[in-house]
């Protein structure tokens, strides 16, 4: 009877013990993982390509003087104390360059290689006012003319990231192979200078600021104004066959600046 009676109990307790265990396994929430968010990456190597504007006035100064007749020329009028004019070229070339990212502060170095087309000629013309004959009336037109074939940088930057976007700094060395050159001619006189030019390979400071940013973990897009000063060139004009005793020189001043956007890939 007992026994009867301890099976009974069994067999109706159980359908109900079985319902519970699966209700619970039916409804028991499955558990929750956060995904990993990786940080953003600015250590690295990176190369790239950029293509822009320069600017420059290609400026040009009157310096020392020698001669009755040149001191003459200059009171009259006919050589400008300065001569200057806005002139925007296209530039393009390539860069390299290293980062090393400390917390949200970006250290790195740069170089890059710019050819351009800056080939500025600014002119001057008066007429002659002297009463001496054979200057009296003729035509002075001078032409003050600067070129830049190349244009190459070392530099340091600097900058503080926003999580995809980068602000920076940057100064370092420039040098580039530059022309500067004085021309004299009198179409009555049939004269025409000689060769007053200097050509060199100029060193002188880049200043700039810029921003990045990382269209996806290893391509870039930058923008980026470059202010370079490659120092004062003095071209010195004397001809001792035509004008013998007579001089004058002038000072160019060779600056400009550089706007341009890049596009780099980052290993």
């Amino acid at each position: 009877m007992f026994k009867k009676s301890l099976i009974s109990v069994l067999l109706m307790t159980t359908p109900a013990i079985s319902a519970d265990m699966v209700h619970e396994t039916q409804y028991e929430p499955a558990p929750q993982y956060e995904a990993e968010v990786q940080p953003i990456r600015w250590t690295g190597l990176r190369l790239g390509i950029h293509a822009g504007i320069t600017h420059t006035s290609a400026d040009a100064n009157l310096g020392d003087t020698a001669g009755d007749l040149i001191n003459l020329d200059v009171y009259n009028g006919l050589f400008p104390d300065l001569i200057s004019a806005d002139n925007n070229s296209f530039a393009g070339g390539i860069d390299a360059g290293y980062d090393y990212q400390i917390g949200n502060v970006v250290l790195g170095v740069a170089g890059d290689l710019t050819f351009s087309n800056i080939d500025v000629t600014n002119t001057f013309a008066r007429v002659d006012p002297n009463p001496n004959p054979p200057f009296t009336g003729v035509n002075t037109n001078t032409a003050y003319m600067t070129k830049v074939d190349y244009l190459a940088t070392a530099r340091l930057r600097m900058g503080y990231a926003f999580d995809r976007t980068m602000i920076y700094g940057t100064a370092g060395v420039a040098t580039a192979e530059v022309e500067n050159r004085f021309d004299l001619e009198i179409p009555e006189l049939a004269y025409t200078s000689p060769n007053w030019a200097e050509k060199n390979r100029l060193t002188g400071l880049v200043l700039g600021i810029g921003v990045e940013h990382q269209i996806t973990d290893n391509w870039r897009f930058s923008l980026e104004l470059q202010h370079v000063d490659l120092g004062d060139v003095t071209v010195n004009a004397v001809d001792p066959t035509n004008f013998p005793g007579q001089e004058i020189n002038y000072t160019f001043d060779n600056k400009l600046m550089l706007a341009r956007f890049g596009l780099a890939y980052a290993f």
